[in-house]
């Protein structure tokens, strides 16, 4: 936007101002207009400066007078030869899992499957952190960890 105050032959219009949030145009800048000593005329900005082909030029031409479709410039990908896949590996525990698995099945005391508040603090040593981190460990919010909450998905 060209700096202001700028000068202009069109009548005084006025305009209603939309609280932000109310659609979708936003205006950042509104010029300041002047016919008085001050004002500037309006400089047209120069076009930006966009590097394209002879053939794109062609292309943009043939489409400008309706003769060419520019999707024809871009043509769809060749899809690549995929490569052999290789056999999957067993998933293994990593043995950060294992140990973990080991620490749910000993807070488990009542074998169900689940630990709760009660089972996970009576299995460690007092911490005033211990409570948030259950929370924090319990992701459905439910009161219980799982398995799948405590150790991961596939105990990964």
């Amino acid at each position: 936007m060209p700096t202001a105050p700028l000068t202009s032959n069109e009548p005084v219009e006025e305009i209603t101002v939309i609280p932000l949030g109310a659609a979708r145009l936003r205006i950042t800048a509104f010029p300041l207009i002047d016919n008085g000593p001050a004002g500037r005329a309006w400089v047209t900005p120069p076009e930006p400066f966009v590097k394209i082909t002879r053939r794109q030029a062609a292309a943009m031409k043939k489409a400008a007078a309706g003769e060419q479709d520019l999707d024809a410039l871009n043509p769809p990908a060749k899809k690549k030869s995929e490569p052999e896949k290789t056999p999957a590996r067993p998933v293994t525990k990593s043995p950060a899992a294992e140990d973990r698995a080991k620490t749910f099945d000993r807070w488990d005391t009542n074998h169900d499957g689940t630990v709760t508040l009660a089972e996970y603090l009576a299995g460690q040593k007092p911490n005033p952190l211990l409570e948030s981190r259950f929370k924090h460990l319990d992701k459905n919010g439910d009161g219980k960890l799982t398995r799948d909450e405590f150790i991961g998905p596939s105990g990964k």
